[in-house]
C-alpha cells in the first residue's frame, strides 16, 4: 500500500480542511449510500432527474437556498453567459462559477445521463467545488484545488459515492490533482474510524467496490485503537468538544415545484407578430401615401406570406428559444412541443402528472450498477 509523503499531505490537507470548517458534519452527518433513502426519487434518464439529484446533492452540503442552473454542455446558452467559465472540454460535468443574478452554473455531457451510478460521484465532486466557492476557500492552483475538491466531497458525507468514480493511478488525472482511489478509500476509513459506528460500517462497505471496501477495512481496523492519535494527527479537539450541527433540510421525495408556470415551458411555433406587424404597417403607410386604393390589397397578398415566417417561443413569457432547452426570457426548462400558448397550463398538468407517476427510481438504478462492479471486483 501507499504511505510516506501522500499519507502526511493527506493528513496535512484533511487536518487544514477541518480547522476552517469544523468537525461537525464530517463526524455526524450522513455519509451518502447510492440507496432509497437517499436518493428516492424517479430516474429517467434525462436533464430533469440529474437535476433532482443535484438537488438533493446540494441540500446536503446545506447548499439548498441557492439559486443553480444544469446545463448540457452543448446548450447554446453557455455562449451567451459572459459571466460563466467555458465547460471544460473533457469533463464529464463542471462547475461553471455563479452568474451575475448569483446562480450556481453546472454543465453535464448527455452521454453521462445513461449512468446514474457514475453521475451521483461525478455531479458530488461538483457540488464540492460549488460549496467551496461558497466558502470562499478555493485555491488558484487548479491541482491543489482538484485535489481539496476530493477530500472536501468526503467531509461533506460523499465518500463512497467518490470511491466509485476515483480513479486507480491514472497518470494524467493523477497530474490533474484528482485523489486515486487509495487516498479517497483511506479518507472514507479515517473518518469511519472518527465515527466509530459499528452499524454504520456495515451499510457502508456493502455499497463500496470491492478494491475500495478492502482500503476502507484496512484504515478503519487501524486507526479505531488509535483514536486519541488520530484526533491529534488531525489536529481534533477532545471527542466531548464536539458540537453537533442540525441536520440539513431535505425532502422526503423531490417534487417539481408547481406554484411558477415559468419551472417548465414548451416550445410554440408561431409568426413573430410584432415585428411582422410593424413591417405590413411601415409598407402599409407607403403604399398608401402613394394611393389610398392599393392599401387592403397589400394586406390580402402579404399576411399569408408573412405567416410563413415562424419562429420557436416560448409558451410561457414568448421568448425567442432558438435551440436553447432552457428560455433566456423567464428561465423555465423546455420539456416539449404545443400548439398554441394558451394550451400551456393543460400541458403543464399533464405533464407534471406524467412525472408524478414515474416508478422508477434512481437509486436503485444506482445500486444496480454498484452492485454489478462489486461482483466483478473493479480492477
Amino acid at each position: 500500500m501507499a504511505g510516506g509523503a501522500d499519507d502526511e499531505r493527506l493528513f496535512d490537507d484533511l487536518a487544514g480542511l477541518l480547522a476552517a470548517n469544523g468537525v461537525s458534519d464530517f463526524v455526524f452527518a450522513p455519509i451518502l449510500l447510492p440507496t432509497d433513502e437517499f436518493f428516492p426519487d424517479a430516474w429517467r434518464g434525462d436533464l430533469r432527474s440529474a437535476e433532482v439529484m443535484l438537488r438533493r446533492l446540494m441540500a446536503h452540503a446545506r447548499l439548498s437556498s441557492l439559486p443553480f442552473s444544469l446545463r448540457l454542455d452543448t446548450d447554446p446558452g453557455w455562449a451567451e453567459d459572459e459571466s460563466s467559465e467555458p465547460p471544460h472540454r473533457d469533463a464529464a460535468a463542471f462547475f461553471a462559477g455563479v452568474n451575475e443574478f448569483g446562480t450556481y452554473l453546472f454543465g453535464i455531457r448527455a452521454a453521462h445521463l445513461s449512468e446514474p451510478m457514475a453521475l451521483a460521484g461525478i455531479l458530488a465532486h461538483e457540488t464540492a467545488h460549488a460549496w467551496r466557492f461558497r466558502r470562499d476557500i478555493t485555491q488558484t492552483h487548479d491541482a491543489t484545488e482538484e485535489r481539496l475538491t476530493d477530500l472536501s466531497s468526503l467531509f461533506l458525507g460523499f465518500g463512497v459515492l467518490a470511491c466509485g468514480i476515483a480513479h486507480r493511478n491514472d497518470r494524467a488525472l493523477a497530474q490533474r490533482g484528482y485523489l486515486p482511489l487509495f487516498s479517497v478509500a483511506t479518507g472514507l476509513g479515517l473518518q469511519l474510524a472518527l465515527r466509530n459506528e459499528p452499524n454504520e460500517w456495515s451499510r457502508v462497505k456493502e455499497q463500496l467496490p470491492v478494491d475500495a471496501r478492502a482500503i476502507v477495512d484496512e484504515v478503519r481496523e487501524r486507526w479505531l485503537p488509535r483514536r486519541a492519535e488520530l484526533l491529534d494527527r488531525l489536529r481534533l479537539p477532545p471527542e466531548a468538544e464536539w458540537v453537533k450541527k442540525a441536520p440539513p433540510a431535505l425532502p422526503v421525495r423531490w417534487e417539481p415545484k408547481r406554484a411558477a408556470a415559468k419551472d417548465i415551458v414548451f416550445r410554440v411555433n408561431q409568426p413573430p407578430v410584432l415585428p411582422v406587424a410593424a413591417a405590413l404597417g411601415g409598407l402599409g403607410a407607403l403604399v398608401a401615401l402613394a394611393n389610398w386604393v392599393w392599401w387592403p390589397v397589400l394586406i390580402v397578398a402579404l399576411t399569408p406570406l408573412a405567416l410563413l415566417i415562424r419562429r420557436d417561443v416560448c409558451s410561457g413569457c414568448g421568448s425567442p428559444l432558438g435551440q436553447r432547452t432552457r428560455c433566456a426570457g423567464c428561465g423555465g426548462d423546455v420539456v416539449g412541443r404545443i400548439k398554441r400558448r394558451a394550451d400551456h397550463r393543460r400541458a403543464e398538468s399533464a405533464w407534471l402528472a406524467e412525472e408524478g407517476n414515474e416508478q422508477a427510481s434512481a437509486a436503485k438504478d444506482i445500486a444496480r450498477s454498484l452492485l454489478d462492479d462489486a461482483r466483478k471486483g473493479t480492477p
